[in-house]
């Protein structure tokens, strides 16, 4: 299991609070594409401080930076988890691809919204909005 993954699965079960602004907090699983802050995630530097991160890591953050309620005012609020990954699984890409294939849209008020699940140990999937199962996001 990626340690992306595994702090998903943590942000949104509640199984590890480490990442959490004062070391508690929960995750939605329901989130809203928004172009808010996504074109900053300066914000993340205050979290872990470049200093602070292992050599070749970067930092993820859960709920995403292009969603409500991700960003730096829920992570004030103790909803959103910041945690040092390993830079090789930057997301970002993928990211923008799942809300490509899965038809997301930015402030649209029936396209902006999805639910984020993760099973421990097992392949990331979706189902999108025609109710077709997705398992692999690189062919959608």
């Amino acid at each position: 299991v990626s340690q992306t993954t595994k702090h998903t699965f943590d942000a949104l079960t509640g199984a590890n609070q480490t990442g959490f602004k004062d070391g508690w907090g929960l995750a939605s699983p329901f989130l809203g594409r928004v172009p808010k802050w996504s074109n900053s995630r300066s914000w993340l530097k205050n979290v872990i401080r470049p200093e602070a991160l292992p050599a070749n890591y970067g930092r993820d953050e859960y709920p995403y930076n292009t969603t409500i309620p991700g960003g730096p005012i829920f992570y004030e609020l103790h909803t959103v988890s910041v945690r040092p990954v390993p830079k090789y699984e930057k997301q970002g890409p993928m990211l923008e691809s799942f809300y490509t294939k899965a038809n997301v849209e930015r402030n649209d008020p029936e396209k902006m919204w999805f639910i984020v699940g993760t099973t421990k140990g097992t392949a990331s999937f979706y189902i999108d909005r025609d109710g077709v199962l997705k398992t692999d996001l690189n062919r959608g």
